[in-house]
């Protein structure tokens, strides 16, 4: 279904965890969509997200250096359900703590070939533990897991 636009087909307090993993950046009503979640959701049930850190170092040097990602195709962004929001650990957070209460935070770097190589396996390691000390600039997502403010 289009989450920006219909109602997830499934009664309301139905779920006692809801995970929500790489979804709220493609869509272009990132509350609504929240709201629906919680609807789904039984009073007491956990939330799990994913989201993206838009602004770590490696999209930065993307950035300065002009060069475009898969994930960022001019004039087809919408279309293609791409990145639409482009969030910041700090943004991710606060949409958080509009919803819910956070319970716990994880911040993440993982390479596209730390599976291929041990090189980029030791890198991610390290990045990681740079992530726990300066997650705005080194990690790749946040994963946040909270309950709803009323729990």
């Amino acid at each position: 279904i289009d989450l920006d636009k219909e109602r997830i087909p499934v009664k309301n307090s139905s779920f006692d965890i809801v995970l929500c993993l790489e979804v709220l950046e493609h869509t272009m009503y990132p509350n609504r969509v929240i709201n629906e979640l919680k609807r789904v959701a039984k009073e007491n049930a956990v939330f799990v997200f994913s989201i993206p850190n838009e602004y770590n170092f490696l999209q930065r040097l993307y950035y300065l250096f002009a060069i475009k990602r898969e994930t960022e195709k001019p004039w087809k962004v919408v279309e293609e359900h791409l990145h639409i929001q482009k969030p910041r650990i700090s943004d991710a957070k606060m949409l958080m703590k509009e919803h819910f209460t956070i319970k716990r935070i994880k911040y993440h770097w993982e390479s596209r070939h730390s599976n291929k190589s041990r090189i980029f396996a030791y890198l991610d390691k390290i990045l990681n533990i740079f992530a726990k000390i300066w997650p705005n600039m080194f990690a790749r997502d946040v994963v946040v897991m909270c309950v709803n403010k009323s729990a």
